[in-house]
């Protein structure tokens, strides 16, 4: 449905199209049609349902295009909603309170049994969304329940039975992700131009894909890979299990992944990482950047190598370029009773972890601070590798 503000007009509402002829809500060749709801919704602060401009509740096989919405969301839910498609819109300049887990572009858990599945994301441009205790900041004071895109799987709502949200293809969207919720997954991200943002955000659904994007100038990765709340095996084994990150390139970078002490599978090969600036010191403060963070929380020592989580990460055959020739490749964080509960952190260089954990053995390790050592032409845009430089890594053309 779309809401009334959008045309001065009743809510339009139709009933589901099918799989040969979906119902597809676009503008007129030729015209532009903004959405803008910045004055309507100026005062509120509540997201559902107050602040959506189209809303998929029980509505499958549509597709809605090419539209410039203003301060407004697109919202999918229903256990019945499958395969929707939102594609080529700009969805952007919300302010709004995190306490409803809110997105550019939401699917939510559903209602009743399972959770939207097929939903196809594509081409969008997703911009300028604050909490709304900081508004016109990044990252802002709730940033991490603030996603361009997020998602709610019912499955850690209704246990591992309830039904999740099923397959959600993501393309061309370059902002971050809340996948809140354990999800079966599989979640792919391909092909997209990620810039300007704080981080990549929350991954906490399995089986997931992130190939052949652009990362330009955000800080951090997927700041939190697993949450570590569950408390049966069927949800933990949902809960940020195989994420694989193969054939990007990061520039400006710091860190890709925070690992719990609950994440399996985690694959890191092929790609570039530009930046790296945290230079290695063993027991430096843990707000230091380091590629690879993992909470290790155990009661009463200090926990030693054999049962790192970090002996459960695949990374290699990536290419690191740093301005130290020894950055923080990993960091361990510890909250145990000999510091009566306080966090405690180890950081290991490139070195270090290879010999320890056998990280990144066949990676390309280059020292400069230099863009125009490895791309072709960064300050236009193009990061094309050089010519012998970290050969046959990155995002593909």
């Amino acid at each position: 449905s779309f809401d009334g503000y959008a045309s001065n007009a009743p809510a339009f509402n139709a009933s589901s199209g099918t799989i040969d002829k979906k119902i597809v809500v676009k503008p007129f060749p030729g015209e532009a049609v903004t959405l803008d709801a910045s004055d309507y919704f100026a005062n509120r602060t509540l997201w559902w349902p107050y602040m959506n401009a189209a809303v998929f509740l029980g509505k499958s096989n549509w597709s809605v295009e090419n539209f410039d919405i203003v301060g407004a969301t697109i919202y999918i839910t229903g256990n019945d909603t499958v395969n929707v498609d939102v594609v080529g819109n700009k969805v952007h300049d919300l302010t709004i309170d995190g306490g409803e887990n809110p997105g550019l572009i939401t699917i939510d858990r559903g209602i009743g049994y399972g959770g939207p599945s097929n939903i196809r994301v594509l081409n969008n441009e997703l911009y300028n969304f604050y909490d709304i205790d900081s508004p016109g900041q990044i990252p802002g004071v709730d940033y991490e329940h603030h996603g361009a895109i997020t998602m709610l799987s019912r499955q850690h709502y209704e246990g591992f039975t309830g039904g999740g949200t099923g397959r959600v293809e993501i393309h061309n969207v370059p902002d971050i992700f809340y996948m809140k919720n354990p999800a079966t997954g599989p979640l792919v991200i391909e092909n997209n131009h990620f810039r300007d943002s704080y981080a990549l955000g929350v991954m906490n659904a399995s089986n997931v894909n992130f190939e052949n994007n652009l990362v330009e100038d955000v800080d951090f990765g997927f700041w939190r890979v697993s949450g570590g709340l569950e408390n049966n095996a069927q949800m933990i084994g949902i809960d940020g299990q195989n994420v694989s990150v193969t054939n990007n390139t990061f520039v400006n970078f710091n860190s890709l992944a925070g690992l719990s002490a609950y994440t399996n599978g985690f694959v890191s090969r092929n790609n570039v990482f530009f930046g790296m600036t945290g230079l290695y010191d063993e027991w430096s403060n843990w707000s230091t950047p380091a590629y690879l963070y993992v909470r290790e929380d155990v009661a009463d020592s200090y926990p030693g190598t054999s049962g790192s989580v970090l002996n459960t990460v695949t990374s290699d055959s990536n290419c690191f370029v740093s301005p130290h020739a020894e950055f923080n490749f990993t960091q361990r964080r510890f909250n145990y009773l000999a510091t009566g509960g306080a966090t405690s952190v180890q950081n290991l260089g490139p070195q270090q972890s290879a010999d320890i954990y056998d990280l990144d053995l066949n990676s390309e390790f280059i020292v400069s601070s230099n863009l125009s050592d490895v791309f072709h032409n960064s300050s236009a845009g193009n990061y094309a590798l050089k010519s012998g430089v970290c050969t046959g890594k990155g995002k593909q053309s």
